[in-house]
């Protein structure tokens, strides 16, 4: 019953504007994580989630002028979702993508626990 409650809550103050999507979400994310009710939807879902905001972050990159051929990390954690970085790498890996400086140092420190790596093109490699 408190879990709906809470549901209720979030999607009334989405409808009234007063709290971002994107952090709405990551509020969601943590009560289900502290409660271990994510269900294989719910995954997929924060997934999808972590996976469009890195196609967003790439896109802006690109569209600023910022060189992605050296495989840089973008989201370090993600804005919103600090559990998922953004990393940009060759697909098939290079030597460069090995490169700590072009890594997400907060996955390897652990402070984020997933990624959402990208290509050059901002296309999907994989998600982590």
């Amino acid at each position: 019953m408190k879990y709906e409650l809470f549901l209720i809550l979030i999607s009334l103050l989405l409808l009234l504007g007063c709290v971002d999507p994107l952090t709405l979400t990551y509020m969601a994310y943590k009560d289900a994580e502290s409660r271990n009710l994510f269900s294989d939807q719910a995954r997929e879902m924060i997934e999808e989630n972590a996976k469009h905001t890195c196609i967003k972050l790439c896109n802006d990159s690109f569209a600023m002028g910022v060189d992605l051929s050296n495989g840089p990390c973008l989201g370090n954690p993600m804005e919103h979702m600090p559990e998922y970085v953004c990393d940009i790498a060759h697909n098939p890996r290079t030597e460069i993508d090995n490169l700590s400086e072009n890594q997400c140092s907060a996955f390897g420190e652990g402070t984020a626990k997933h990624f959402v790596e990208l290509n050059e093109t901002c296309e999907l490699i994989k998600i982590g």
